[in-house]
């Protein structure tokens, strides 16, 4: 039986800190712990999606881009987000129809369409509402990507490097806005890849890897760091970046290879006191909290908070948003999953499960029939004759 990572479940409960903790209004954010730290928590939530999605792909034995995209394989990631999301959005209307109803729209037509638009949209709230659509986009593009590393190993990771600095080449040449830049996934894609390659060939790379690999991934850290410095502290321009600049595909170089080394080389540490067991606790609610810190921000932060200290302000967002997380997690799998399905079963077959079927029928007819199997046999074989070892 495989052991479990507790630095990656430690880094999860970490994550989801820093998104509480980046979404308060802070006046100053000079603090070097901002760029190279705190403004890592999606960049870490992609990292361990792409490494935790290639290994079920893997250890399900998914060989083809047509097994790949298959409706229950979609649908068993898109659910575990969309059904809490639809929780809370229930929540989030009521509120905005006592606060201001006027934001929903004036005519029933159109209020009935901003509230069925808005929810793919991941709700009317702007602290990480985007993430919603963001995760769903990634789950439907994934699985090319996952083909790309997995049969072309580190030449994979190039290419995705390659398709992600020619996407921001086209944002910047288009002028895409910000507000649809903000909901396109395809700017995580290098985090994606490298999460991806970690999943596959991260510990055999460890083990046999040639010296000049590993000492490139090393000298990737100064070079990623200075074009956080650069991004942060300086009024340098990047013609290629236009948007989310903190977390674009350069700030990979720095933080994957401190990541993947964090990894490899504290995965067996386990730490059995009471803060480390509820910090890994909080790294298995992250959906949950991550909805509760939206809506606490959108509707209740600005109703209280008056002269209070930011030290005291922080304090009180961690706790309300995990306790709230774990309330929410608790009455999702309690209560209202058991005594719900008779309005989500309903919605899911009657139009969310035809919308993907509909365009996983196109994906499956542009795309090849890439096979991985001689790499993931590779990568099986490997990882029998450590075992055996």
């Amino acid at each position: 039986m495989k052991k479990q990572n507790h630095f990656i479940n430690y880094m999860k409960g970490i994550a989801i800190l820093m998104v509480v903790l980046t979404h308060m209004s802070w006046s100053d954010r000079s603090n070097p712990v901002f760029p190279y730290l705190i403004q890592m928590a999606v960049p870490i939530f992609m990292l361990i999606s792409g490494m935790n999605y290639a290994l079920s792909n893997q250890r399900k034995g998914f060989h083809s881009v047509r097994s790949l995209y298959t409706l229950p394989q979609i649908w068993h990631r898109i659910r575990p987000m969309a059904e809490p999301l639809f929780f809370l959005y229930i929540i989030e209307i009521v509120t905005i129809e006592i606060t201001n109803p006027a934001k929903l729209g004036s005519g029933k037509a159109e209020r009935i369409w901003n509230i069925f638009y808005h929810y793919f949209l991941g709700g009317y709230t702007k602290y990480g509402s985007y993430y919603f659509p963001v995760m769903v986009e990634v789950i439907l593009f994934y699985p090319l990507l996952y083909c790309l590393v997995a049969y072309l190993r580190g030449k994979g990771v190039i290419l995705v490097a390659v398709l992600n600095l020619l996407y921001e080449s086209m944002v910047t040449v288009t002028d895409m806005s910000g507000s649809l830049y903000r909901l396109l996934g395809f700017r995580y894609m290098l985090y994606l890849a490298f999460g991806t390659w970690m999943g596959l060939y991260g510990e055999e790379f460890m083990r046999n890897g040639i010296r000049w690999k590993q000492a490139v991934l090393l000298l990737a850290i100064p070079v990623g760091a200075n074009y956080v410095y650069l991004n942060w502290y300086t009024d340098y321009s990047f013609f290629t970046f236009e948007y989310w600049l903190a977390t674009s595909m350069m700030t990979a170089f720095y933080f994957f290879p401190i990541f993947f080394l964090g990894s490899h080389y504290l995965k067996d540490l386990e730490l059995k006191n009471p803060p480390a067991r509820l910090l890994e606790k909080i790294g298995q609610k992250t959906w949950f909290i991550m909805l509760s810190q939206m809506y606490w921000y959108q509707f209740i932060v600005d109703r209280i908070y008056d002269g209070v200290p930011m030290g005291l302000q922080l304090l009180i967002n961690e706790v309300v948003a995990v306790s709230a997380g774990f309330l929410f997690c608790a009455a999702y799998n309690r209560i209202l999953t058991p005594t719900m399905q008779n309005i989500l079963v309903p919605f899911e077959q009657s139009f969310l499960l035809p919308m993907v079927r509909k365009v996983l029928n196109v994906l499956t007819r542009i795309c090849p029939q890439i096979r991985i199997v001689t790499a993931l046999r590779k990568r099986s074989n490997s990882v029998a004759r450590h075992e055996r070892g």
